[in-house]
């Protein structure tokens, strides 16, 4: 009696091992016609040098010595006289649209206000000896501006963020700048904290004031009266109220001129 030999060793087909995702794509590439496959390769060859032309571009219209430009600028031409730098620091500002062209300065807290003085990056198409351009923002110490640390380059960096009215404006801070910029911060949120008290307590002063004349007011424009005194005469009642004898008969209808201790008068109509 023969039996028929059962290959245990032999491998179910059902259980084989899918190919690697490499050889997947090394055969899909392969399956591709000769046009497709050099289309691909132009288009990955174009955005390697459009990249490196921006970095290029970036590199050629960042000054590395923006940061004592801006500081002359600041000396020269910003600072008021008597004004007194009480903390700068290097930022670097990119525009969303224009991303690798950074607008490279400093931050700057004196004893009368911020200020950002940034140098602008210089058109690659201009001259070498082309003076320099600066984008600056004034921003006085009140209850309308907000300092903050936060994130910058879309939240890949430390920044300082600046809130106004109008608009928010990030700074991006390099690490080694980074207590400086913590340090301005505190300092500027303690003035704005202080300015924000001192306009609570100038409002509840003006509003102190507003009721007293708004009293005054309304104590003036109620009838007056005056009680008659031993050697009182009407004339001086008149002179005294800037009227006349007349115009107090006619308010006190009184027959003539004589009045008595004791007596009110009235010497003015309500107005």
């Amino acid at each position: 009696m023969t039996t028929s030999a059962q290959p245990h060793d032999q491998p179910d087909e059902s259980s084989e091992v899918p190919p690697a995702f490499g050889a997947r794509s090394r055969a899909r590439w392969r399956r591709l016609n000769p046009a497709t496959k050099y289309t691909l390769l132009f288009v990955g060859l174009a955005l390697v040098a459009v990249t490196a032309q921006f970095v290029l571009h970036a590199m050629n219209t960042a000054p590395r010595d923006s940061r004592a430009i801006a500081d002359r600028e600041l000396q020269v031409n910003v600072l008021a006289p008597g004004e007194r730098v009480l903390t700068a620091v290097s930022v670097v500002r990119r525009s969303p649209i224009d991303y690798f062209r950074a607008t490279r300065g400093e931050l700057v807290l004196t004893d009368k206000r911020m200020v950002f003085l940034g140098l602008r990056p210089r058109d690659l198409l201009a001259p070498a000896d082309a003076p320099p351009t600066f984008d600056e923002r004034d921003f006085p110490i009140d209850t309308l501006i907000g300092v903050e640390s936060g994130r910058a380059l879309g939240g890949l960096t430390k920044g300082v963020v600046v809130r106004t009215s109008r608009e928010t404006m990030r700074l991006s801070v390099p690490s080694s700048a980074w207590p400086e910029a913590q340090k301005l911060v505190t300092t500027m949120t303690n003035r704005l904290a202080g300015a924000h008290a001192t306009g609570v307590r100038q409002e509840s002063l003006q509003k102190i004031a507003d009721n007293e004349w708004k009293r005054a007011v309304s104590a003036w424009r109620r009838p007056q009266y005056y009680t008659v005194r031993r050697g009182d005469a009407l004339g001086g009642i008149a002179t005294q109220w800037n009227t006349t004898p007349q115009e107090l008969q006619r308010l006190n209808k009184l027959p003539d001129n004589r009045i008595r201790v004791g007596q009110s008068l009235l010497v003015r109509e309500a107005m």
